[in-house]
């Protein structure tokens, strides 16, 4: 019996670009020179912007990352796989919920 009924959309990384300082404004050249495909609507852009850290113990520089994703629906082989854990997570908690009834009823059940 499978409890999974749908395949779910997955980010896919398409792109990822980094730079050794924090930047403010990103160019879209700076985007195109990364990416191997065109962007589409419903792309994802995620900008982050580390403004470093400096202490006596623990120091990094700042910096800015940039990532595109792209949301697919996932393949056969992920679906499948996914299903595969999913059951396998719910055997397991089968087993333990009788491991556990086990021990109950030995610990409730009069001796005769």
């Amino acid at each position: 019996m499978s409890y999974i009924k749908d395949k779910i959309l997955v980010k896919r990384k398409l792109c990822y670009k980094y730079w050794p300082e924090e930047r403010y404004e990103i160019r879209f050249k700076d985007i195109a020179e990364s990416l191997n495909e065109d962007l589409q609507p419903d792309d994802i852009i995620d900008i982050e912007n580390d403004p470093g850290y400096y202490s006596e113990n623990n120091s990094w520089d700042p910096c800015t990352r940039l990532t595109i994703y792209r949301e697919e629906l996932e393949t056969d082989e992920e679906y499948n796989e996914r299903e595969s854990e999913w059951n396998k997570i719910l055997e397991d908690g089968k087993k333990r919920r009788y491991e556990s009834y086990l021990k109950l009823k030995q610990e409730f059940e009069p001796n005769d």
